[in-house]
């Protein structure tokens, strides 16, 4: 899948249907897979989710580093019980589901923003006191 001349054909189509475009930043998202430099992340991605050399599922549990997991309820390609997965296996991950469907930052930016906000204010507050 990861093949330019196949996503050209097939992705727009695909994506709509598992973006499901609710927001104008959903459409402007969307609107990226019909040009080449955005077709052309879509076949890196689409090329490394093939591959079992970027399967991370086994080092996820030494993840060290502070690290929030949003997930769209209304998902309709994964679903809510992997994100719940995701964020069990990395050691203290928080996990926050939002009303959206598949990019949660893009369906709903204002709504991504306020749940990442606090979570960014307690890692940089936590930082600043380790360095003291």
């Amino acid at each position: 899948m990861s093949r330019p001349w196949f996503l050209r054909r097939i992705y727009p189509t695909f994506a709509k249907r598992y973006m499901r475009p609710r927001t104008a930043a959903d459409r402007r998202a969307l609107a990226t897979t019909r040009e080449d430099p955005g077709l052309g992340t879509v076949c890196g991605l689409w090329g490394s989710f093939a591959s079992p050399r970027h399967d991370l599922r086994r080092e996820a549990g030494s993840i060290s580093a502070p690290t929030l997991v949003v997930w769209g309820r209304r998902d309709p390609v994964i679903p809510l019980r992997v994100g719940r997965k995701v964020a069990a296996s990395i050691p203290g991950a928080e996990f926050i589901v939002l009303d959206t469907g598949h990019v949660p930052s893009t369906s709903d930016p204002e709504g991504f923003a306020a749940a990442l906000a606090p979570f960014a204010e307690r890692v940089f507050a936590s930082q600043g006191a380790a360095a003291q």
